[in-house]
């Protein structure tokens, strides 16, 4: 929903979007895989967990030193919290016949979470 329609890119075409993000999913996937070390793909994966801040590595990233200037400049235009959709709201969004492509972009993201928290696990053990 974020990007579809929020952002109104590929709203009319929700089988591209959902096709176009998969895609983007399994190349994070392979590039976790082939250097299991590089996880900045893994940025706001992981965001859900308790103690994750991943905006204070991308705020180090860029060179902002001063923490609300960023967070003014970059939560606010960026972030917004998640809103629980009925199930009125997610079968307006995804019709059944786009199912099969929602079930696959579950599955891709959940593998692709479990990837991350394995690797960025792995990499903090090191």
């Amino acid at each position: 929903k974020s990007t579809t329609v929020k952002r109104d890119f590929n709203q009319n075409n929700r089988a591209a979007a959902m096709h176009l993000y998969i895609s983007m999913l399994h190349i994070i996937q392979s590039q976790l895989a082939t250097y299991a070390s590089h996880t900045a793909g893994c940025y706001g994966m992981l965001e859900d967990q308790a103690g994750n801040d991943w905006w204070g590595n991308v705020r180090d990233l860029f060179g902002w030193k001063n923490q609300t200037s960023f967070d003014l400049h970059t939560k606010a235009q960026f972030y917004k919290p998640h809103h629980s959709m009925t199930n009125e709201q997610r079968q307006e969004l995804v019709p059944p016949p786009l199912q099969v492509y929602m079930d696959s972009w579950l599955r891709a993201h959940r593998r692709t979470i479990q990837l991350c928290q394995e690797m960025v696990q792995r990499n903090t053990k090191a």
